[in-house]
């Protein structure tokens, strides 16, 4: 008998609960330092120490799950045991902590309608009508799907779920922290910590190779080792993370430039914070990764330009102009040594150098096919501009040829986009996003002083970043990890004196000015358009009825016909075909099953067809004549054809999420 595994997503729950139920802050700073060191903990236990742990996709959100838990009953029993202390009124209080505030209810709400109108069009497309047993199934076996189920938006939906319950936690928490310099540093300590870990971790794997898959061990390769990946799934993951460290923390830094922060404590604080850049910039180096170097690049760059010309203008020119030069220098040693050293990046202006600048798609190329991935995208995005494809179904609409015009995505069997905003646009539509761009700068944008914003604002810039050419917030533990640092921003904006034009306000006390009348009749226009564009897509291509169910294909492996079904070949002298089929769906009492087989000849004329009506479980069987005495050539077909198809996921019945017909067994020829 096999050994039985260690799962270690049940004991992540588990430790977050126990976290949750911490009083004070060392709970949510133990919270912040595992959640993005755990997409891939398990593997570097695994390889340090020799051990078989398992973990589910996405093992984060377990912490998620299990820390808002906990917050929730310790707040629970607090408010039990002060009952005889408090009022009803504050007991009430209490509980409306965990409301969100309307920006992020909003946005949560707008990315739940995405999600409802991504699995009905799905389930459209697919033929295969859902249950309430189907969706609780779901509900439950959200991990592991797959990218063409008809439910997967819904385990898109979970990880934005859970990542609001990380919000709400995080604001729980720290609304028991007056200070926004103790908010900052019971986020900003663990998370310059999980860095460092990080970042040492990835100086390992370069060095060693050591919790790199097979796969991995040859990919960019060179001088300075392998690629690293941390604690992350792949090198752009773990770029994305570093990102934090090289461009997130400086506003961490910035608080400190201003003052207040001189007691032991946080001088103790400044050196890690001058380590955890430090490190974050050899990680980000070691993990290889073009693009998010080059654009930490051009954001350390455009920041420093930015914070000179405000602040020590006198400056800007001879710093400016020394660094120009030393880049100008540095850019022409690396050419010239291009052809003399394997260094990834030198290896990378060798491979420009080679290819020129001319061609996009030549340079794209070197990139991972980004130029091709994007314009494909922009033409997805084009066909439902106002509430796109629906949330996560970007993956499984590209492998359409014909809608994404992509014969690279179609050879794949779909993709994501490598740019987060782009891949969301065009899931969400202008709608969503604009709804999730609100949500995420909402304080900014209220805020009567934005200064004790800005550590906060800037890990989010940070995190935001590493999704230019990437999607890592698809690795959902990045996407809490947003979500934590979104709840810090709140956090500050709500307990400091910053409420002048408080969001709560814009909704109690609205005032009809000529700008929230604009802003009214904006939204109304694009509500109205974007409930015109959802209505005409169930019949406008590709989420016409049945375009994912009757596809023209042989029977599976284990004998499952389609919605549509060939193979049948009618062997010479043969006048007649009889399918026995077992029934097995479940409602077929209630959605009866229609079924037509035909005889195909020559050009796809009909020679003979059979129709039946099949309205209960079981066994059953179908056949077709060729009229007048005809027999088989040998080259004539038959094609069974269904009414709907049969997902079993999507009836709750199992895992399975292939569009099914029916079960058939060895065909006879008469």
């Amino acid at each position: 008998m096999p050994e039985p595994q260690f799962v270690i997503t049940v004991s992540y729950f588990v430790l977050a609960f126990v976290l949750g139920l911490l009083p004070g802050s060392w709970g949510l700073m133990g919270f912040v330092f595992l959640v993005p060191i755990s997409p891939n903990l398990h593997g570097q236990i695994n390889s340090l120490f020799s051990l078989a742990i398992q973990a589910q996709a996405n093992a984060g959100i377990d912490l998620a799950a299990g820390f808002f838990l906990g917050v929730l009953f310790q707040q629970i029993l607090r408010t039990r045991s002060s009952s005889t202390r408090f009022s009803k009124a504050h007991r009430w209080q209490s509980a409306i902590q965990f409301l969100p505030p309307w920006p992020v209810a909003l946005g949560l709400l707008v990315i739940t309608a995405s999600t409802v109108l991504a699995v009905v069009r799905n389930a459209w497309q697919s033929a295969a009508p859902i249950s309430m047993k189907g969706l609780l199934f779901n509900f439950q076996h959200f991990r592991p799907m797959g990218w063409h189920d008809d439910f997967f938006p819904l385990a898109e939906w979970m990880a934005f779920a859970l990542a609001m319950a990380a919000f709400i936690s995080v604001m729980v928490k720290l609304s028991q922290i007056e200070s926004a310099q103790e908010k900052n540093k019971v986020i900003f300590l663990p998370l310059m910590l999980g860095i460092i870990a990080a970042g040492l971790m990835g100086i390992i794997q370069a060095r060693t190779g050591l919790g790199l898959l097979e796969s991995s061990l040859e990919f960019r390769k060179d001088r300075i080792g392998y690629a690293a990946q941390g604690f992350q799934p792949d090198i752009h993951s773990f770029a994305a993370h570093m990102l934090i460290g090289v461009v997130g923390l400086w506003g961490y830094w910035y608080a400190f430039l201003r003052g207040g922060y001189q007691d032991r404590g946080h001088s103790m604080q400044r050196w890690i914070l001058v380590v955890a850049m430090a490190i974050a910039w050899v990680g980000l180096i070691l993990s290889k990764s073009r693009f998010s170097f080059l654009i930490a690049v051009l954001a350390i760059t455009i920041g420093a330009s930015i914070y000179l010309w405000r602040n020590h203008r006198r400056w800007f020119y001879p710093l400016a102009g020394g660094f120009s030069l030393l880049a100008v220098l540095a850019l022409i040693t690396l050419f010239a040594y291009s052809n003399q050293s394997s260094f990834w990046m030198i290896h990378l202006l060798s491979q420009l150098q080679e290819r020129g600048f001319a061609s996009i798609t030549a340079v794209g190329g070197i990139f991972g096919d980004r130029p091709e991935i994007f314009s494909a995208a922009i033409r997805m995005f084009g066909s439902f501009p106002l509430m796109g494809l629906g949330l996560g179904d970007f993956f499984r609409m590209s492998s359409n040829s014909a809608f994404s015009q992509s014969a690279l995505l179609s050879v794949r069997g779909g993709e994501n986009a490598h740019n987060y905003f782009l891949q969301t646009l065009t899931e969400t539509g202008i709608v969503g996003s604009l709804a999730l761009a609100f949500a995420l700068s909402a304080p900014l944008w209220f805020a009567r002083r934005r200064s004790p914003l800005i550590p906060a604002a800037i890990a989010l810039f940070a995190v935001l970043l590493g999704n230019v050419y990437a999607h890592s917030l698809l690795v959902r533990e990045n996407l809490i990890l947003l979500s934590i640092l979104l709840g810090l921003m709140y956090s500050i904006y709500q307990a400091e004196d910053l409420q002048e034009g408080r969001i709560e306000s814009s909704l109690s006390s609205p005032t009809y000015t000529l700008k929230g009348i604009v802003i009214t009749c904006f939204c109304g226009i694009l509500g109205f358009g974007a409930f015109v564009e959802v209505y005409r897509s169930f019949t406008a291509f590709p989420f016409q009825y049945g375009s994912a169910c009757f596809v023209p294909k042989s029977l599976t492996a284990d004998g499952w016909s389609s919605g549509k079904t060939m193979g049948f070949v009618l062997p010479a002298g043969a006048h007649g075909i009889r399918l026995p089929v077992e029934v097995t769906r479940p409602g077929i009492t209630i959605h009866p099953l229609d079924a037509n087989l035909q005889i195909i000849g020559y050009r796809w004329s009909v020679m003979a067809s059979s129709n039946v009506t099949w309205n209960a479980a079981g066994k059953n069987v179908i056949e077709v004549v060729l009229p007048n005495g005809q027999v088989s050539d040998g080259s004539i077909d038959a094609v069974l054809t269904l009414s709907t198809c049969y997902t079993p996921r999507n009836q709750g019945v199992s895992v399975d999420g292939r569009r099914l017909g029916v079960l058939i067994r060895a065909p006879e020829f008469f």
